[in-house]
């Protein structure tokens, strides 16, 4: 809480490929996917890298599609077994029910200190949806990869489903409709949005007006009190109570475009891509690269602790670094003691 230089992230998004079946009209990453250049980590070097890590408290796997890589419930069980993640999440576009599946109750069963929350991506109701993905069934789809995981959430009261949608100029004036939708189609689902960020496929749908992405938070956040979540997940209240917050200092940055609070990336989070480039995150351009851990013998320390690290968060300093990245403000909030009475006092109703 008080030294921010840890020998490794305690937040770290791993990208375990690059590969995806849809077109994603906001898919900030979509310049990169399938790309058949970038050679992917192989599931021993996931071993090596997890081997000469610490503990991660947080970890996100994602893509791409994160489950067309048939291995990624071996990956997230190496982490969890030797980095201790207490709270593992997996966002996914739910196009492939039978690997979401199998691979969830694989680390449900293997993970058993582990908190893990699948995210599906909905982003419109029935065709809507099928538009923005580019995929004429996805939707269908998503939702018997919902079904199908809240029939395994009866065995495993660990896992938290969320269903989360992009606010794109595209959608926003539709948001009140799928949350109204997500409640009473998939009950054992936790509604929340993100808001557009990146360069998307399609730079014209991030012109959004955010008042509509206030209001859709605001609903979201007071709904917590009637709503579910995943309150087996550790620190569940507080983390309730932060995503509000969260909301609440995104708007703000999104409409008056300045800093507002210290940023923790290359400190207490970073991003790992699937070809082993470290970043500080998603958003930086390629200069503040820390490296790539095949270069450091697959010793994620001593690469956290180089000197372009070092350089890297000299650089978010000075330059009072700032975005709207929803997975780094739940860092810079929890890990900034500035913003505890806020998030107690939000606590408290819940």
């Amino acid at each position: 809480m008080l030294d921010k230089r840890a020998n490794n992230p305690f937040y770290l998004i791993c990208y375990v490929t690059n590969k995806c079946n849809l077109t994603c009209e906001h898919c900030f990453y979509s310049a990169e996917l399938n790309n058949s250049q970038k050679d992917e980590l192989t599931l021993e070097e996931y071993e090596k890298i997890s081997k000469n890590m610490g503990k991660v408290l947080f970890m996100s796997l994602t893509g791409g599609e994160p489950f067309l890589r048939r291995d990624v419930a071996q990956i997230a069980e190496l982490f969890c077994k030797n980095n201790g993640v207490r709270k593992l999440a997996i966002p996914t576009n739910g196009t492939f029910t039978k690997q979401v599946v199998e691979g969830v109750r694989y680390i449900l069963e293997n993970c058993k200190n582990t908190s893990l929350d699948i995210n599906i991506s909905i982003d419109g109701i029935g065709k809507d949806h099928n538009d923005i993905r580019g995929q004429k069934d996805s939707f269908e789809r998503a939702t018997n990869t919902y079904k199908a995981l809240a029939e395994l959430k009866k065995e495993f009261n660990k896992l938290g489903i969320s269903i989360l949608a992009t606010v794109t100029s595209q959608n926003q004036d539709k948001m009140e409709e799928i949350q109204a939708y997500v409640k009473k189609e998939f009950p054992q689902a936790v509604f929340s949005v993100n808001l557009i960020r990146g360069t998307p496929k399609n730079p014209q749908i991030s012109n959004v007006d955010i008042k509509k992405y206030e209001n859709i938070a605001s609903r979201i956040i007071n709904g917590y009190q009637s709503d579910k979540f995943n309150k087996n997940a550790p620190l569940a209240k507080i983390s309730a109570s932060k995503n509000a917050l969260r909301a609440d200092i995104i708007s703000k940055t999104y409409k008056n475009n300045k800093f507002i609070s210290q940023c923790y990336a290359a400190q207490l989070s970073g991003v790992m891509y699937e070809n082993g480039d470290v970043f500080p995150c998603e958003l930086l351009d390629e200069d503040k690269k820390i490296g790539n851990i095949r270069d450091f013998d697959y010793n994620f320390k001593k690469l956290w602790n180089s000197e372009k690290a070092t350089e890297v968060i000299k650089y978010i300093k000075d330059t009072k670094c700032f975005c709207t990245h929803e997975c780094f403000w739940s860092t810079n909030i929890l890990f900034n003691l500035k913003h505890y009475p806020k998030l107690l006092l939000e606590s408290s109703k819940l």
